[in-house]
């Protein structure tokens, strides 16, 4: 109904649902701060996978007192990337 109503003034109202706040920059300064922000998960998601590896490594011990363990540590993933972009973007505002 939302699509249909806004699709004469918008054309690609569906495509604006699905795409994320971040990528709505509209001058350079927004561009640049969302380029440092992405360009800083980058760099520490090799340290967050590999911290999440040695995490793993521990889930023998932890499987009978804790089954979930290993979903817990998939969730910890996509969490420090937002994390990380947030707060990149929080400091240079």
């Amino acid at each position: 109904m939302m699509y249909r109503h806004n699709a004469k003034k918008h054309k690609r109202m569906l495509l604006k649902l699905f795409m994320p706040e971040e990528f709505s920059e509209q001058d350079e300064r927004e561009k640049m701060i969302n380029a440092h922000a992405c360009r800083k998960v980058y760099l520490f998601m090799p340290l967050i996978f590999g911290i999440i590896l040695f995490l793993m490594g521990l889930y023998p011990f932890l499987a009978d007192t804790f089954p979930s363990y290993p979903m817990l540590l998939l969730f910890i993933f996509p969490i420090a990337q937002i994390t990380i972009y947030y707060l990149s973007v929080r400091n240079k505002f």
